[in-house]
């Protein structure tokens, strides 16, 4: 982890101490508001990491489909993809447990040409089956 040049940002680098594994700043840092309050590290450098992973994702997506020619931009794609999701079946059984049963539905041809492009096989979305135990037993 790295934090900017103290000529850049005014403030001093944070210090880190290590705990159970985990990177904790134990430095009070002064806020543009002049005020100063203790803040929790991880969480900022995770929200930022998070936040860089998905922009590298997104620009990854929106790149990948303008090398293939298609160049609509991310809410557009968004809006076409958001409609393709999973459906998921519940069916109670005789020994009194309950089979959800969790498929993907099948996308419709603009969405199966965005998943082309992307090199993405429809076909072989993942599908799960879960058993959970009910509190009375199913009677069929």
């Amino acid at each position: 982890l790295r934090s900017l040049p103290r000529a850049v940002t005014g403030f001093q680098p944070p210090i880190f101490s290590i705990r159970n594994g985990r990177v904790i700043t134990v430095r009070l840092i002064p806020l543009p508001s002049c005020l100063n309050c203790l803040i929790v590290r991880p969480l900022i450098f995770a929200s930022i990491f998070l936040t860089v992973l998905a922009y590298q994702l997104l620009r990854f997506i929106t790149y990948t489909l303008e090398q293939k020619g298609d160049h609509r931009d991310w809410p557009r794609l968004r809006r076409v993809l958001q409609t393709h999701c999973y459906a998921t079946v519940s069916m109670p059984t005789r020994s009194g447990t309950i089979v959800h049963v969790r498929r993907p539905g099948t996308p419709e041809r603009c969405q199966q040409q965005i998943y082309e492009k992307l090199g993405i096989n429809w076909n072989t979305l993942p599908t799960k089956k879960i058993t959970a135990a009910l509190k009375t037993p199913a009677t069929l």
